[in-house]
Formats: C-alpha cells, sequence, structure tokens
C-alpha cells in the first residue's frame, strides 16, 4: 500500500519486523495521538505508540520483536522529541510528508512505548481556520488496532463536535471538528 495524501494533519504508523523470526503474530499495538492548541491558534502533537509482544519465550518462532517503525506526520512538522531514542534514529522527508524512523525492540512479554512530540505546520494553525481535519491512516495488515484521538479545546474555543474519540480501526478515517470562538 501506499500513503494517502492528505492537506490537513496526517498520522500513519508503520511497523516492519527485523527480528527474523515470527514475533509480530504475537505484537499488539496501540495508537494514541493528542493535540494541544496554543494561544497563538499553533498545533502541538503527541503520537505515543505502545507495543505488546505476549510472545510465550525467546524461542523461534517468537522472541524479541525488533521493529524499524516510521511515524508520517504532516510535511514540514518540527519534531521536537522522540523518546526512547530509537536505534537508527532519523527524521526526514518520505513520500510528501515528514517521518520519524527508527527500531525499537520489544522483548517476551514486555511493553514499549514510543512518544514523538512535534509541532504541526503554521498552515494548519487553527486561529485562521474554524476548523481541524485528521487523516489517521493505519498499517495494511492490523486488522484491530486500538487508537485514540484527543483534540485539548483551549478556552478561546469552543466546538459542538467529539473532541475525543477511541476505536479500533483497520480502514483510514478521517476526523473533522469545527470551532467558534468564545
Amino acid at each position: 500500500g501506499q500513503l494517502l495524501t492528505s492537506d490537513s494533519d496526517f498520522l500513519s504508523v508503520i511497523d516492519t519486523n527485523l527480528s527474523g523470526n515470527k514475533a509480530n503474530y504475537w505484537v499488539t499495538r496501540q495508537t494514541a495521538h493528542t493535540i494541544d492548541v496554543d494561544r497563538n491558534g499553533d498545533l502541538k502533537a503527541t503520537t505515543t505508540v505502545t507495543w505488546r509482544n505476549d510472545s510465550p519465550g525467546d524461542s523461534w518462532p517468537g522472541g524479541e520483536y525488533i521493529n524499524y517503525v516510521r511515524v508520517y506526520v504532516p510535511k514540514g512538522s518540527v519534531v521536537t522529541d522522540v523518546t526512547p531514542q530509537l536505534d537508527d534514529y532519523t527524521v526526514g522527508e518520505m513520500f510528501g510528508y515528514t517521518e520519524v524512523a527508527g527500531v525499537i525492540k520489544v522483548s517476551p512479554q514486555e511493553d514499549k512505548t514510543l512518544t514523538v512530540t512535534y509541532v504541526l505546520p503554521r498552515d494548519l494553525n487553527v486561529s485562521t481556520s474554524s476548523t481541524y481535519e485528521l487523516l489517521w491512516q493505519p498499517q495494511p495488515g492490523i486488522l484491530d488496532e486500538q487508537v485514540v484521538f484527543t483534540f485539548n479545546v483551549p478556552g478561546f474555543l469552543s466546538t459542538s463536535d467529539a473532541a475525543s474519540v477511541t476505536r479500533r480501526i483497520q480502514w483510514p478515517f478521517r476526523i473533522n471538528l469545527a470551532f467558534s470562538a468564545k
């Protein structure tokens, strides 16, 4: 599959098992995407991905999950923090998006969480627009990922739309919020 195109906020997390085993059979993933708005209407995003490796042990076909993860966000986003630091960590432009990439290892019976924080491009600022849109594209083949989206509505804006969504996804979906000044 290829990444869909979007002129709005965008998120896609893509995993590749580098382990030489079938550990990804036992791996589940949960992703949370939170948007905060500063007083100028600029958007800061925090994307948190947690993997759980329920592999029964270190022997094949299970074992350690060595994951080459890529997080795609809008082109021009400024990455301000990646925790923990990934092995072979890179930030650059790829496929028309800003890509955060690197290797994270998850041992059997372990959880591992990656948090990526970034400032979205200024043209997505909500003070110059009365709307916010997110296109969230899941990884093909992941059939039941738990995702959580939260938009922290600042005191100077109001919305009648749901600013928090929790669901399981298998297909791309859009979240649209409309705002008005208080």
